[in-house]
């Protein structure tokens, strides 16, 4: 049976030193840290200064890594060392022998793990690193290289587009500066930002796009307000719809500033003197309705009429009562003078009847007001040699008996009379 061999190694051991330094004197078996990595010294001599990368004096025992924090340009770093930089973690792969290249300089520095930070709204005087996210206008933008401050997220030498988006502004202000983006009404449209702009309208198409189309009722139209196009207002009868922007342009006279949108016709009531008409308005004038043909502010009506401002909507009359002295009459006024009726064939101001005779025609001729005649039960009406007359009723018994012509008629008794008793009670 063969005997067991003892084999004697000595004394094996390792000694912890801690960080690599340049000053201090290494003999066998000391670890050290450099960096991220762990190292032992292996030559039999003691010295100091000599590097880990110097393979006479060193051994790598382990490669591992060194969490350092946020990138300091002040410090030169070593090889496995881990930094934070423009959101992302970056490690060490070559010793900077001077301090300041910062990542991501490929010379020392390696893409370890990438990230994003959100910064909030973009600010003109803020340093921003890459991969910072910012918010201006509707959008948000990433940071694809350094910017000490100064670069709008439009600067694509700077900024990328990360997320699109709408950001509702309100009604559009000349003074407001907008953004890319912004979404604005303006009249009855709603329009979007396509660059940033500032007292552009968003009919300028170089610096807007519509969005939605639409109209917006804005009332009775007013010379003073300042109108976008499809602005829908009223005026007379009439609505209207504004073909582009204008103020003070009158829908009725202005074409190329507004289209009538839908027609109709209002009542003005009775005519009047130094009044607006606008086309389609209808008033009352004596017993007639007029409708106005062109907008005008009215004088007298029969000058408005011969200018052919009006025309007649329907006719009528108007009945007056008893003419009267110094009273204004209108074409079509009916007044009774003296038991007939007349019609006045134009206007004027009366004086007397018979002078103004040239502007009435009759209408009806005199009557009899029977009450002033027939007074009592039974009595009968016949004209006699003047006019009408009333005949009292006769007695029982009586007949009524003609005289013939020239004559009027009486009451007589059948005997009187020469009628037979027996004709009547037959």
């Amino acid at each position: 049976i063969p005997m067991s061999t003892t084999i004697d190694l000595g004394k094996l051991r390792f000694n912890w030193v801690g960080e690599w330094a340049s000053n201090t004197l290494y003999e066998s078996n000391d670890i050290i840290r450099h960096g991220g990595d762990v190292f032992v010294y292996i030559y039999a001599l003691k010295t100091s200064g000599n590097v880990t990368t110097n393979a006479t004096y060193w051994a790598k025992v382990q490669e591992g890594l060194s969490w350092k924090g946020e990138y300091d340009a002040s410090n030169a770093y070593l090889p496995h060392e881990v930094v934070h930089h423009s959101n992302n973690a970056y490690v060490n792969i070559l010793e900077e022998p001077t301090a300041g290249n910062a990542p991501p300089n490929a010379t020392y520095w390696q893409l370890l793990a990438t990230g994003i930070n959100f910064e909030g709204a973009y600010n003109n005087s803020t340093a921003y690193q890459v991969d910072d996210i910012v918010y201006y206008g509707a959008n948000t933008f990433i940071c694809i290289a350094n910017s000490a401050g100064g670069n709008l997220p439009t600067d694509t030498a700077y900024w990328g587009t990360f997320s699109h988006g709408l950001d509702w502004k309100g009604i559009y202000a000349n003074a407001t500066a907008y953004k890319k983006s912004d979404v604005v009404s303006y009249g009855a449209n709603v329009y979007i930002a396509k660059v940033d702009t500032v007292s552009n309208l968003p009919t300028d198409t170089a610096k807007w796009d519509v969005l939605s189309s639409g109209i917006q009722w804005e009332g009775p139209w007013n010379i003073a307000t300042s109108y976008q196009k499809d602005d829908v207002v009223s005026l007379g009868s009439n609505t209207f719809i504004a073909r582009i922007d204008s103020v003070g342009d009158n829908p009725e006279l202005v074409g190329a500033s507004w289209e009538a949108l839908t027609p109709g016709i209002r009542s003005r009531g009775v005519w009047a003197t130094a009044t607006e008409y606008v086309t389609d308005d209808v008033v009352s004038y004596g017993g007639q309705a007029y409708i106005v043909l062109t907008s005008h502010a009215s004088g007298t009506f029969a000058t408005d009429l011969a200018a052919n401002k009006w025309v007649k909507f329907t006719g009528g009359f108007d009945w007056k009562g008893v003419w009267t002295t110094s009273t204004g009459y209108k074409v079509n006024d009916i007044v009774n003078n003296g038991g007939s009726v007349y019609i006045a064939t134009a206007d004027h101001t009366s004086s007397t009847f018979a002078g103004d005779s040239a502007y009435w025609t009759t209408f009806a001729n005199a009557g009899t007001d029977v009450g002033l005649t027939i007074t009592s039960q039974g009595d009968l009406l016949y004209r006699n040699a003047t006019g009408p007359a009333a005949l009292s009723a006769g007695t029982d018994g009586q007949v009524l008996t003609t005289k013939g012509a020239a004559a009027n008629p009486v009451w007589q008794t059948p005997a009187s009379s020469g009628i037979a008793t027996s004709l009547i009670n037959s």
